[in-house]
């Protein structure tokens, strides 16, 4: 598909409206496919626009595809923990604990539950 390699190609070297404007069009077509949302989730976050972001990784999760909704979850994570909304990080990065398989993966999640917990305590 020739706007999925653009919409690719846009993202990759910073062009994230272009991006955002292709994926919409290809998720108009084809609304039942989580990478796409995935990929527009990264382009709205790489452009600072983090509410939509998480629209569509919320939208992930309820498509119910368990590889998908790992990366959801840890790209939630990330998001909330840069808009310093460190339980719902945390509550993210727990998801995305529970859907790992590698042993590496969740040994950093945990890492990562541990510090949101930190940075809620601090804020006490």
């Amino acid at each position: 598909m020739a706007e999925l390699a653009e919409a690719d190609f846009a993202l990759g070297i910073g062009k994230f409206d272009r991006a955002i404007e292709l994926l919409t069009s290809i998720i108009s077509k084809k609304p039942d496919q989580e990478a796409l949302y995935l990929a527009r989730a990264l382009a709205y976050s790489k452009k600072g626009d983090y509410d939509k972001s998480i629209q569509d990784l919320r939208k992930v999760t309820q498509m119910k595809n368990p590889d998908a909704m790992f990366e959801a979850y840890n790209m939630l994570g990330r998001i909330y923990e840069i808009k310093k909304d460190y339980a719902s990080a945390q509550k993210a990065y727990q998801e995305a604990f529970k859907r790992a398989k590698d042993p590496a993966t969740k040994k950093i999640l945990e890492q990562w539950i541990a510090d949101m917990g930190t940075k809620l305590q601090k804020r006490k």
